[in-house]
């Protein structure tokens, strides 16, 4: 008999009810019975890679979804190749707990993402853990969701990490709903690229087409010393034909980073990006003339410094800014944030202590200042048994 040792899909992950057990008892009698046909043949055992998230413990460090203290699913490259989405969002409509809005149809929103009922400005978007975008930036939901359209390509990502549930303590009140956590692929040692073009084309024909296309191009310029990434997308909808339908807009987007370790010890990248996507409404069709444009910037210095192997500290300073102008309202958004945490080891214990600084202004004037000092850890209080 062939024995096969599966895992379940962390996007799939569920208990098991007692009418679900007494199924599996059923199944495992009906494998029983058949057993003897079988008896000849060679017993082979395939087991499934093992996986770790990085955005669930206190530390940040990676950790076993098994053994994480958090509802966890994964999204791997795996099941995102092959498949048509328009951006993360759709990629994410399957994952359990998640609620995907496709916004006011009149107000040019692309899909936001709520967790277990919780408003979707509640839900923080990271980026190999560094936070993307605000819904505070977009007024009267004009734009709401465009933030998913601002982050790598698919063709990009290595995995995408969903917790599922408060995670305040590491991220803030921006986390009280959960995380998305897209991690992008590591530069490889030679140059590759690839060139994603997609056309969906509506079945009714006064629905709105789409056409995207998305590159991403990586490689060292000194091996093992400094490397570059450059991705970039473009995605036009046509409006709709008919009255309540989706706007039509048209959104570009390019990102460049640099690498560089000038040591094993340290690692210091910078990304700068640029973004704009202008929706365009009628008012016979989607309710009113509008030609909103949406303009955002943003420039990201990241530091990732190993001490002795036993202490880490990874350090960050962000800036982001976004305008928005259909003529009647403009709207300006301006966020800095600067983030350190220092994670200690003490045998199978971790510590992690930090200060985190964030302003945030809006057109009004009016700036908004966080300066928390978080320290979390983990300890173990039993010791380990069978590997878990």
């Amino acid at each position: 008999m062939k024995n096969v040792t599966r895992t379940m899909p962390l996007s799939r992950t569920r208990s098991f009810a007692p009418r679900q057990a007494v199924r599996l008892a059923g199944v495992s009698l009906c494998c029983l019975a058949s057993g003897s046909a079988l008896a000849q043949s060679t017993a082979s055992t395939t087991q499934l890679s093992d996986m770790t998230v990085t955005s669930a413990s206190a530390s940040g460090y990676a950790v076993d979804p098994m053994n994480a203290p958090a509802s966890i699913s994964v999204v791997t490259k795996e099941e995102l190749a092959g498949k048509s989405y328009r951006d993360i969002s759709q990629a994410l409509q399957d994952v359990p707990g998640l609620y995907l809005d496709e916004g006011p149809s009149g107000k040019g929103g692309t899909g936001e993402i709520s967790i277990r009922g919780m408003d979707a400005k509640y839900t923080l978007i990271l980026v190999d853990g560094i936070p993307q975008g605000s819904g505070q930036a977009y007024y009267n939901g004009y734009g709401s969701g465009a933030e998913f359209g601002w982050l790598p390509p698919i063709s990009a990502i290595e995995r995408i990490e969903v917790i599922r549930g408060p995670m305040s303590t590491l991220y803030g009140s921006d986390a009280l709903g959960g995380v998305i956590n897209v991690i992008a692929k590591p530069v490889s040692n030679e140059w590759s690229g690839n060139v994603n073009l997609d056309t969906m084309i509506q079945q009714d024909s006064a629905s709105g087409n789409r056409h995207k296309a998305q590159f991403r191009l990586s490689g060292p310029l000194i091996e093992d010393t400094l490397s570059a990434t450059l991705t970039g997308s473009t995605l036009t909808r046509d409006e709709d034909q008919r009255r309540g339908g989706y706007s039509g807009f048209d959104r570009r987007d390019v990102t460049a980073e640099l690498d560089w370790a000038p040591d094993a010890s340290n690692r210091v990248s910078f990304e700068a990006g640029h973004a704009t996507q202008d929706t365009e409404a009628s008012a016979d069709m989607t309710g009113s003339d509008r030609n909103l444009q949406t303009r955002r910037r943003h420039q990201t210095l990241r530091h990732h410094l190993e001490w002795n192997g036993r202490v880490t500290t990874r350090s960050y300073v962000q800036r982001e800014e976004l305008k928005q102008d259909d003529a009647s309202y403009q709207s300006t958004y301006k966020r800095m944030t600067a983030n350190t945490s220092t994670v200690m080891t003490f045998g199978e214990h971790l510590l992690t202590v930090g200060p985190n600084t964030a302003s945030r202004k809006p057109r009004t004037q009016i700036a908004a200042w966080a300066n928390p000092i978080c320290s979390a850890g983990t300890w173990r209080c039993l010791p380990r048994t069978n590997g878990s």
